[in-house]
């Protein structure tokens, strides 16, 4: 039950899929380039995901051929590869960026002027991608978390399911899980899936950072909470699978096969997984408490590019062409969330008789990792630290004694 900050991307090939739109000749992000230019982009995702950008990209090449664009799809150690360029002078014109990322790299970006932030559903999606008063990226997809329950285990149980609009409390889902197990040993049907510490942590209400971002909050009580919470589940109360049962086994198929019957921490992502379920009842709910984290992916402009008006236009054709983004949020794909207001509609839709629109309402009010310079100095800290010290990982130590230690530990590290 390690915990990890992971970012969820699962790097493998499919084949380009070429899909030329020719509505979008004269929508956003065409430009009149007067002669040949070619541009570079480079971007992460799973297979299904980076054949999606690869479709965005190549319509965007049929809406502007004086326009090549090069493809870099990073398959595995994405922030070493980009940094690797930049610091050979080989940057990508343009590369995607979480916002939780974007501080560690912002002095590699160009601010980006001119963007209609009323083309988006939420001021969110810009806001999150702003430093230092500057907006360094544009807007690419939300990526939220849901939690999955499996239906037919909470019929067996008599128990109504969630609300599929309000958030429950963190000891209403508790009481579910308890509720929902049943069982010994390779019989056990469990109330929960294990439950990722970092999604918890801000599920708590905790955030990592205080508001200035140059302090941590991992000493307060709210992640105290989050750590104990999440240790009970799989010990005291035993509604979430222990780590030695868990290891080595595939969670999500537990959840399908009804041995599992909550599943937090669903991104969009399994969508392609459920959608051709046939033989199990399943549906999409809030997740408990504040929310998981929600990611916001958007792409920079190099300060080194040699093209840097046209590779706005890309990033602009990426984030805010209503048919770009439509492509972006098929449930085939399932990159996440599109951050246009009509293209989020038709992705509710995507599933029918499913709440997909669980992960729009979850885009609109999750709370928003943010990051600082040295996040990743401070995370495997953190992550190093616990892990080793309590029961979220190997160790015994009360969180009580051990996050108020860590936190003084991470806020030194500010000032060094």
């Amino acid at each position: 039950m390690n915990v990890k900050f992971p970012k969820l991307l699962r790097r493998t090939h499919l084949p380009l899929v070429l899909v030329i739109l020719a509505a979008l000749l004269v929508t956003t992000g065409s430009i009149a380039a007067q002669s040949p230019v070619t541009i570079s982009i480079a971007f992460w995702g799973n297979n299904e995901e980076a054949n999606t950008t690869e479709q965005m990209i190549a319509a965007f090449e049929a809406a502007n051929p004086n326009i090549k664009v090069d493809e870099n799809w990073v398959q595995g150690s994405y922030e070493e590869k980009v940094t690797t360029m930049i610091a050979g002078g080989t940057p990508p014109d343009l590369w995607q960026i979480s916002q939780s990322d974007l501080p560690g790299f912002v002095d590699a970006f160009a601010p980006v002027t001119g963007v209609d932030t009323s083309a988006y559903s939420s001021p969110t999606f810009t806001n999150a991608l702003t430093y230092d008063g500057s907006l360094y990226a544009i807007p690419f997809v939300a990526k939220p978390k849901v939690m999955g329950i499996n239906v037919d285990l909470f019929k067996a149980a008599g128990i109504p399911i969630p609300s599929l609009t309000d958030r429950m409390t963190t000891d209403q889902f508790q009481d579910l899980a308890v509720k929902l197990s049943s069982g010994d040993g390779d019989k056990r049907v469990f109330g929960s899936a294990p439950l990722w510490f970092g999604g918890w942590l801000y599920i708590f209400g905790n955030t990592f950072y205080g508001p200035d971002f140059k302090s941590v909050t991992v000493g307060d009580q709210s992640a105290i909470d989050a750590a104990n919470f999440v240790i009970n589940s799989s010990g005291k109360l035993h509604y979430a699978p222990t780590a030695v049962e868990a290891t080595g086994q595939d969670m999500f198929s537990w959840f399908l096969s009804g041995k599992v019957a909550m599943y937090p921490d669903f991104g969009p992502w399994y969508l392609p997984l459920v959608k051709p379920v046939t033989d199990m009842n399943w549906e999409l709910v809030p997740d408990p408490g504040k929310g998981e984290q929600l990611e916001i992916d958007g792409f920079g402009i190099s300060n080194q590019s040699q093209h840097p008006d046209e590779a706005k236009a890309l990033a602009l054709f990426l984030s805010q062409n209503e048919q770009a983004q439509e492509i972006l949020g098929s449930s085939s794909a399932a990159v996440g969330v599109p951050i246009v207001q009509k293209a989020a509609d038709l992705f509710a839709q995507s599933i029918p008789n499913h709440n997909i629109n669980a992960f729009v309402l979850a885009a609109a009010d999750s709370p928003i990792e943010y990051g600082n310079k040295i996040s990743g100095q401070l995370q495997d800290t953190f992550n190093h630290e616990i892990n080793s010290r309590t029961a979220l990982g190997t160790g015994s130590e009360d969180p009580a004694v051990v996050f108020p230690e860590v936190a003084k530990e991470l806020n030194a590290m500010f000032n060094q």
